[in-house]
């Protein structure tokens, strides 16, 4: 995805595959109206999750249709939707064993509700601090990236949380993206796999590894930005649990 670089353009064949794209975001919204009824009636339960793996299993498990679930390293679909997001927890996780809300949350990344809030960019614990040894200690507030991925066969995306260094590798993606590829998000096929990385201290973590596969075609791109707008009032205040800060393992910055 270099300047200069041919970028291959997604085949209609290949596209099929994708629900949204075969049946058009008007008979996807009128499916989910029918079935659930006012889209201010879906929350942070309707959609799949995908739990992110430890450092040992480098795996995602995705949720089936019933209580099976799927356990995957490679991800292929369309990025439809980002945002980052905050959550901070006075008591941890051992501690309450989860199911408790964060004592205060940001659906943007940047405005905090709950105890204490205010702007997150000037929270003290949303800071990096200094030990007195020279280390250095991580903020206690949580920084997510949301990523939710259309994949073949979907008509609602599936959530992938990323945390701590991934957010830094989505963030990366998104501004080559930007500089070199010239496309929205949303205007590609995405590939992400997961690969075995380690800590400073040689402990593994689950690093997320992305590439652009393909370029949408145009007419393409438009039905993505009709259903990127769909989606905006659904996915941006879906809130924030404690299992999904816990959720798999943080790598370090």
């Amino acid at each position: 995805m270099t300047k200069g670089k041919s970028i291959v353009v997604a085949e209609a064949s290949d596209l099929q595959a994708y629900d949204v794209v075969a049946e058009g975001v008007d008979a996807i919204r009128s499916i989910i109206q029918a079935n659930v009824g006012d889209m201010s009636n879906l929350n942070e339960f309707s959609l799949p999750r995908a739990i992110n793996g430890s450092g040992s299993s480098n795996r995602f498990e995705i949720p089936g249709l019933g209580d099976e679930s799927e356990m995957v390293s490679e991800i292929e679909g369309i990025i439809v939707f980002h945002t980052p997001a905050r959550a901070y927890f006075e008591k941890s996780y051992e501690e309450t064993g989860g199911g408790e809300q964060p004592d205060c949350r940001s659906n943007d990344g940047v405005h905090g509700v709950g105890d204490p809030g205010g702007l997150c960019p000037k929270c003290q614990l949303a800071q990096f601090t200094k030990n007195s040894d020279g280390t250095t200690e991580r903020p206690r507030c949580d920084l997510m990236k949301r990523l939710f991925i259309l994949r073949p066969g979907e008509i609602m995306p599936t959530m992938f949380n990323a945390k701590a260094g991934n957010v830094g590798q989505c963030e990366r993606y998104m501004f080559n993206l930007s500089v070199k590829g010239r496309l929205k998000f949303n205007h590609c096929i995405t590939k992400l796999t997961v690969s075995k990385d380690k800590y400073k201290n040689g402990r593994d973590w689950m690093k997320w590894n992305f590439s652009m596969l393909s370029k949408l075609p145009g007419e393409i791109c438009q039905q993505m930005d009709a259903f990127h707008e769909f989606l905006g009032p659904i996915v941006r205040d879906i809130e924030i649990t404690a299992d999904e800060v816990a959720d798999g393992n943080d790598p370090e910055w």
